[in-house]
């Protein structure tokens, strides 16, 4: 199911402005673009690590991941 809209959460649109500071490729408006199309499939999300299946202009769709450091009790508890 497509999307319209990302980071309604206060995290999730903390999680997408980081992103986009570090986004030198552009990366984000793209991966939106396919959401929202409905091109994102097949996501998996487990222990600090997103890996998802993308149907690009090709015939097999490709694999992408998302890996980062879990965030300590403590840090969450400055927010």
């Amino acid at each position: 199911m497509a999307r319209e809209e990302y980071g309604q959460t206060w995290w999730g649109e903390q999680w997408l402005k980081a992103l986009t500071k570090i986004d030198y490729a552009n990366r984000i408006p793209r991966g939106k673009s396919y959401a929202r199309k409905g091109l994102v499939k097949d996501i998996n999300i487990d222990k600090g690590e997103i890996q998802a299946k993308v149907q690009g202009s090709r015939p097999k769709p490709y694999k992408v991941a998302l890996s980062m450091a879990p965030i300590s009790d403590a840090t969450l508890g400055q927010f």
